[in-house]
């Protein structure tokens, strides 16, 4: 027999599910009756009943004063996903691949995405494969973007307004300690131009680092979102390495930007004039410090 504890645990758990199941339930429409809620749930009306009162007393649910036994949601709802950003959004669609691309490469995989002058990771591969992982998760991690593989393999396909835009945030970016060193605009293009040569970026760890990376942009059309790296021990960083993990580390790239609704991630130039075909609707963004917004815009 279960203890106490662990029945309470079962029982407030299955009342959690049960007040989510007629949040989403009660959005279908704009009001419902106890019995209506009842019925739509399979719930019993002394359960539904309690589950509203509790609702209720939070302030997400409440009884139309001129209807009686009449409950709808209220405008607190929306808090809920107040702390929804296009980085948990791409986090959802990109964790699945992450995994999987982490565990058919043998080495731990992470999708990165702009928050200048850094890349925020917001999926991670490392807890998937701890044996090969330098740390349990890189997972919110910053990484300064002039320094970082997935900050190379991100500037290499931006727009030259992208980029001087990213520099300047480095610029103004408080660093007492001068931890972070921005490059001089003809050292960052030489950098760009090597990525933009190979179709990937390394960094290649110091002394007291414990990993290397290798990066490759994720875009959907022409518009670049982030970049999705292979982290390995300094001493595995080799030519066979990066030879061997270049196809499929470009192959999760391309599904991370199908999964966004984009096309695919397979190279192409970028010399003028050679026009990347766009999806009929196209995410663009507007990246700040500590911010990134998608808005929506028809070809």
């Amino acid at each position: 027999m279960a203890a106490p504890s662990e029945l309470m645990m079962t029982d407030t758990v299955r009342a959690v599910q049960r007040a989510f199941t007629l949040v989403r339930l009660m959005n279908k429409q704009d009001s419902w009756s106890l019995q209506e809620i009842a019925e739509a749930s399979s719930l019993a009306k002394a359960t539904a009943f309690r589950l509203l009162h509790t609702l209720q007393s939070e302030g997400y649910v409440c009884m139309s004063p001129k209807r009686l036994g009449v409950y709808r949601l209220t405008s607190k709802v929306q808090e809920l996903g107040a702390g929804l950003t296009c980085f948990t959004i791409f986090a959802d669609l990109a964790d699945p691949i992450i995994i999987s691309a982490t565990r058919e490469m043998g080495w731990p995989v992470s999708f990165a995405m702009p928050s200048a002058p850094f890349m925020r990771i917001v999926s991670c591969g490392m807890p998937y494969i701890p044996e090969r992982s330098a740390k349990p998760t890189s997972m919110g991690g910053e990484h300064w973007m002039f320094s970082s593989a997935v900050g190379a393999a991100y500037l290499s396909r931006c727009r030259e307004t992208d980029v001087q835009a990213c520099l300047k945030a480095g610029m103004t970016e408080h660093d007492p300690g001068n931890t972070y060193l921005v490059p001089t605009p003809q050292a960052l293009s030489s950098r760009i131009a090597d990525v933009r040569a190979t179709g990937y970026a390394l960094r290649i760890a110091n002394a007291s680092e414990l990993n290397s990376a290798m990066a490759v942009p994720v875009f959907i059309g022409e518009w670049v979102i982030g970049a999705i790296a292979c982290s390995t021990f300094p001493r595995s960083l080799s030519r066979t390495f990066i030879e061997k993990m270049l196809p499929p580390l470009v192959e999760a790239a391309s599904r991370i930007a199908q999964a966004c609704g984009g096309v695919s991630a397979a190279p192409v130039s970028l010399d003028e004039g050679d026009a990347v075909p766009l999806a009929q609707v196209r995410r663009l963004f507007v990246v700040e410090r500590g911010q990134a917004m998608i808005r929506t815009a028809s070809n």
